[in-house]
């Protein structure tokens, strides 16, 4: 069985070079990159000395994971062989659309019903076979995370998500795990096994020594969850260093809310994330647009301008005519939200581009190139082409699509470069 993945990856691998390689040989040829790893590709496994078995995980990386150095933080999901594949949808969504920050998605697998009860409980007599969840932690904190910061360019920040009993353990994790998440999403908790006993741990002495965290909580159309005796607990124990949100799904089931709860999670804890152009333009200057976005910095995911946020932005430059002022604004930009002055440039010269401001552009342009990122070599290809230099500006067609191909963006951003254009 092992053999026959090894072959389809293996396939799949050389179906991508030899893309790579035509498209090389003719640059006339308008290919679809190579994007979204397979499921298959997406798979691993590691043997857990804690556990004394061999454990499977599953990994989505941002849209543009493979195009900086930039680090992400984590979102480590419990139950991936049922929830991993709407999560990482979810979530690479949310962050194409600019409503969260791009996350590495980790699913952590369970080897069927009787192991994710296991994992995921305290010895009770309610649950035959349970008692195996602080285990299950200590395998996340001492192996499973180690593996990911190790393979993966991580921020060291993460957040846990679970689903019914897993969302049973994201409580017990926010209760034990001091420090090693930042967030915790608990949707549709079993707040009843072992006759909600977890309830009597949300005490305020123990809750007031944990670090600033924050906890979301669903509920769908269900009785004799215990949630609701648990949201009524933390509205009266909960300290400030605790912030927290319940949401009810009155129309959905158990089984139908985990992906409704999973985008209000997100939507609240990522609020305020994106501002578009009205908004921004109730600012005066941009430094005061700058200072709210480094504020967010603050939260446990950090902060740095995507592609959408910074377009926006560029906008507003335009509009509020604070444009000539672009490289002193880039550099303070920097210096308050290192790693999101090169993003802006490439925004704001596609504005200028749009504008026909073809020479501006340009010179913002070759400030700082931008040698790896295919966006870059975009709108330096149609500077050029508005300034009637089509030499220039097949080149930097042709090394844009070939680091979209190469790095392997979605399909989406790979026609954004219009495909054979100025050949």
């Amino acid at each position: 069985m092992r053999n026959k993945r090894d072959q389809v990856i293996n396939g799949a691998r050389l179906l991508r070079w030899c893309l790579v390689f035509c498209f090389g040989l003719s640059g006339i040829l308008t290919l679809q990159p190579a994007v979204a790893a397979s499921l298959a590709d997406s798979q691993h496994s590691h043997f857990s000395m804690v556990l004394q078995q061999q454990r499977r995980y599953q990994v989505s990386l941002p849209e543009r994971y493979k195009s900086s150095a930039r680090r992400y933080s984590v979102l480590y999901l419990i139950d991936a062989d049922f929830q991993f594949e709407h999560v990482a949808a979810t979530v690479r969504q949310l962050a194409r659309a600019g409503r969260i920050a791009p996350l590495i998605v980790v699913g952590v697998a369970t080897n069927g019903s009787s192991d994710y009860q296991h994992k995921t409980s305290w010895a009770t007599a309610d649950l035959p076979g349970s008692g195996g969840a602080a285990a299950m932690l200590q395998y996340l904190r001492t192996e499973l995370h180690p593996v990911i910061n190790a393979q993966y360019r991580t921020s060291g920040k993460q957040a846990l998500l679970g689903y019914s009993l897993g969302g049973l353990l994201s409580l017990q994790a926010l209760l034990q795990d001091e420090g090693t998440y930042s967030a915790f999403y608990a949707l549709s908790p079993s707040v009843w096994l072992d006759n909600q006993s977890i309830i009597t741990r949300f005490h305020r002495a123990a809750l007031a020594k944990l670090p600033a965290s924050r906890l979301f909580i669903s509920l769908a159309n269900e009785a004799g969850m215990g949630v609701q005796e648990l949201r009524a607990e933390l509205k009266l124990q909960a300290p400030a260093t605790l912030v927290w949100q319940f949401q009810h799904f009155p129309a959905e089931s158990h089984y139908s809310m985990a992906l409704p709860a999973l985008t209000a999670a997100l939507h609240w804890d990522f609020a305020g994330h994106f501002v578009d152009v009205a908004p921004l333009l109730k600012y005066s200057t941009y430094g005061e647009v700058l200072d709210y976005f480094a504020a967010r910095r603050q939260h446990w995911a950090g902060y740095q301008y995507d592609w959408l946020q910074a377009y926006t932005i560029a906008k507003y430059l335009w509009l509020s005519n604070q444009w000539p002022q672009a490289e002193q604004l880039l550099q303070k930009t920097e210096q308050k939200l290192p790693g999101s002055s090169g993003e802006l440039r490439v925004q704001l010269a596609k504005v200028l581009l749009k504008k026909q401001q073809a020479k501006l552009a340009l010179q913002l342009l070759q400030q700082v190139p931008q040698q790896g990122y295919h966006d870059w070599h975009k709108q330096m290809a149609d500077a050029y082409a508005a300034l009637q230099q089509p030499g220039l500006a097949l080149q930097y067609q042709q090394q844009a699509e070939a680091l979209a191909i190469s790095q392997q963006l979605e399909a989406w951003e790979y026609q954004e470069l219009e495909p054979g254009t100025y050949r």
